[in-house]
C-alpha cells in the first residue's frame, strides 16, 4: 500500500502556494516521488531526489523534439504511432 511522504507533501504544497494554486489530492506515488492534483487542473510531482527529477526532465525534453520536429505529441507516443518514414 502507498503512503504519501509528509516531506514530499510539504514540498508540493510550497511549490503550489508559490504559484497561487492549491493541492487537491494525492494521485499516487512510488520510489521516485508523489503526484498531487491541483486546483487549476494540473498535477505536481514532488521528487525524493534532484537527480531523479533531472533525468525525468531530460526525458521530457527529448520527447519534445518529437513534437517540434515531427508533429508527434507526447500523449500520442506509442510505438505504433511513430513513423519517421
Amino acid at each position: 500500500m502507498f503512503y504519501p511522504s509528509k516531506e514530499l507533501q510539504e514540498r508540493a504544497l510550497a511549490y503550489a502556494t508559490a504559484r497561487g494554486i492549491e493541492l487537491e489530492q494525492c494521485l499516487g506515488g512510488g520510489k521516485d516521488g508523489t503526484v498531487y492534483s491541483t486546483s487549476d487542473g494540473t498535477a505536481i510531482k514532488a521528487f525524493r531526489q534532484s537527480g531523479t527529477f533531472r533525468r525525468e526532465w531530460a526525458c521530457y525534453e527529448r520527447l519534445k523534439v518529437l513534437e517540434d520536429e515531427y508533429g508527434i505529441y507526447m500523449l500520442d507516443v506509442h510505438p505504433g504511432n511513430i513513423s519517421f518514414g
